[in-house]
């Protein structure tokens, strides 16, 4: 690719690591690397092989190798070889913390390491790792999502509010940020946005924080999470008088089998929440006639609002 080029060319003991002359630029493109192509097992298996060997043979004449550690753990993870993965990396991990300003030498590695440990769910030592992070280095994406997500499923709401806002407040404006002036990693969460305010989305509605569950309803851009969403933001725009909002957004949905279930749990939670609520329920009812006819032979809608 870089024949013409004399200062561009691969080094590495696998031809990884690219050394290019200045200046060097962002370009929107997608390269795609046909020796790496996993449709192609044997292919694969032929490369992890062979690259395993080279590598090993490189760590035994430096053991301690941090870098080298890292390819490693690299081929172990393409070959989903998590464990093994997982304790090469830990060790490359234990080994530049010992090394002054590791952090500026080694974000890669904390990075590789908290990704390997989100394999296994060890959401414990995820956080240890990712505040140990961002108290020196701001800006960068995968440990602003990794927090959110590890103390979501902690069950610490409070905590993972404030990580997965500073993810959307990076990732809003990705071009700003730390990570987009440095090539040191690449994340995997940039295309997370609709995942992370999702999530805001449930915390929100456990809440009780109406307004905020419809305003970030709108900002979802995929379908799919929307429709996964729609009770939630249903029952919320009930519950502020939000009704014109949610006309207009019913109005383009097709009145399918799936709606009128979740216009029958909407109802449900409108009913537990304020009971006083009948004019919106009455109006979720007569959306469509097949929707009140429907929920009239599920169940006796009296004893919903009675």
């Amino acid at each position: 690719m870089f024949k013409k080029e004399k200062d561009t060319y691969y080094t590495g003991i696998v031809h990884e690591q690219l050394k290019f002359k200045s200046p060097a630029y962002r370009l929107n493109a997608i390269f795609k690397h046909y020796g790496y192509n996993n449709k192609d097992y044997q292919l694969m298996i032929y490369k992890y092989e062979r690259n395993l060997e080279l590598l090993k043979k490189q760590l035994k004449e430096n053991p301690n190798d941090i870098y080298t550690l890292f390819q490693i753990t690299q081929s172990y993870s393409m070959m989903k070889k998590d464990i093994e993965a997982l304790d090469t990396i830990k060790k490359a991990y234990w080994l530049c913390k010992e090394e002054k300003d590791s952090l500026n030498k080694y974000l890669y590695i904390y990075h590789q390491y908290v990704k390997e440990l989100l394999k296994i769910n060890d959401f414990n030592e995820i956080i240890r790792v990712c505040e140990e992070v961002i108290k020196e280095k701001k800006g960068y994406l995968d440990f602003y999502y990794l927090l959110g997500a590890s103390y979501d499923y902690l069950g610490m709401s409070d905590k993972a509010l404030i990580h997965y806002n500073n993810y959307l407040n990076v990732r809003d404006n990705y071009e700003q940020s730390e990570e987009y002036k440095t090539l040191s990693i690449t994340n995997f969460s940039y295309a997370r946005r609709d995942e992370v305010i999702s999530n805001i989305i449930k915390i929100q509605f456990n809440n009780k924080n109406f307004r905020e569950v419809v305003n970030l309803f709108n900002e979802i851009s995929e379908e799919q999470i929307k429709n996964s969403l729609l009770s939630a933001y249903i029952t919320s725009c009930i519950m502020i008088g939000e009704k014109n909002q949610l006309v207009k957004y019913l109005s383009n949905k097709d009145i399918d089998d799936q709606l009128i279930e979740t216009i029958i749990t909407s109802i449900k939670q409108i009913k537990i929440l304020n009971d006083n609520k009948f004019e919106e329920i009455d109006y979720l009812l007569n959306i469509d006639k097949k929707v009140k006819n429907v929920i009239n032979i599920i169940f006796d809608f009296k004893k919903i609002v009675a």
